[in-house]
């Protein structure tokens, strides 16, 4: 496979997908149907290892994003649906087909209560009546779409609000399992609304999300180091018997984001980092 993809031309890469996606498409999402005959390793390399060469050898993008929609939407092996979810990401294909692609992987995930980062890094503003869509579209619990409404979330999307209100007491009179995450969504939207909250969520419940949230919404490394610090203190000063291990998920979270200094927060130890400090 590897050779193949090297060496191909247009109409090898045509021969190529076709083969894949039938084989994806036969499998029905069975696992055991593609693993049974290698596919999995064949279909691994060409959405991983090969596949800017299949990229670069056609001008017909559109059969290789199917591909990868195929699989990403949980339609073939399960094993291979997140490589395809980084594959679309890191693809050359034009923006919009991307775009497209990952709307359709999120409507067949629906169940993945947060939405991919790979995937969250095509998205922007023109998405999102899409997803608001795809989450005001289902009649019943068992269609709500986690994915979208996560996604939504994470970029703080009051107007889909309204929407997760609503779903909040539906979800928990039937007793459905995915009822505790509409009230999370909800807080993640109020808590970045205006930006400059989202300082006040730096905790270990969603200290990563709200560090990475705050950066990407344009605070400051030092806004987001002293936010991160004062917490810190506080957990400190409470002093309940889980005190060590919040504060050492709070130092390893602000060296992981580059939010904290060296020599910050020396008394807590996280092996890892002090070696590397």
């Amino acid at each position: 496979m590897r050779l193949a993809c090297e060496t191909a031309d247009e109409e090898t890469v045509s021969r190529i997908v076709s083969t894949l996606t039938a084989w994806c498409a036969d499998s029905g999402g069975d696992e055991a149907v593609v693993k049974g005959s290698n596919i999995t390793t064949l279909i691994f390399v060409a959405i991983t290892e090969r596949l800017g060469h299949l990229e670069r050898a056609t001008t017909n993008q559109e059969p290789i994003q199917e591909l990868l929609t195929l699989i990403g939407s949980g339609k073939c092996a399960p094993r291979l649906t997140m490589r395809a979810w980084t594959a679309l990401a890191e693809s050359s294909a034009p923006l919009a087909l991307r775009q497209a692609s990952a709307l359709e992987m999120i409507e067949g995930n629906h169940r993945y209560p947060i939405c991919p980062k790979s995937l969250r890094s095509l998205m922007g503003p023109e998405m999102f009546p899409a997803l608001r869509e795809i989450v005001r579209r289902p009649v019943d619990a068992e269609q709500f779409n986690l994915c979208a409404a996560s996604a939504l979330a994470h970029y703080g999307d009051q107007e889909i609000l309204p929407d997760l209100e609503a779903w909040v007491p539906k979800l928990a009179a039937v007793g459905h399992h995915v009822a505790g995450f509409p009230p999370g969504y909800i807080r993640k939207i109020n808590a970045q609304n205006p930006p400059s909250r989202i300082l006040e969520h730096i905790a270990p419940q969603s200290g990563l999300w709200a560090m990475e949230r705050a950066l990407e919404l344009g605070l400051s490394k030092s806004e987001v180091r002293d936010a991160l610090l004062k917490h810190v203190a506080k957990l400190k000063s409470a002093g309940t018997k889980d005190t060590g291990s919040r504060m050492i998920m709070a130092k390893h979270h602000g060296f992981e984001l580059g939010v904290l200094q060296p020599g910050d927060l020396p008394n807590i130890k996280v092996p890892k980092l002090d070696v590397m400090e």
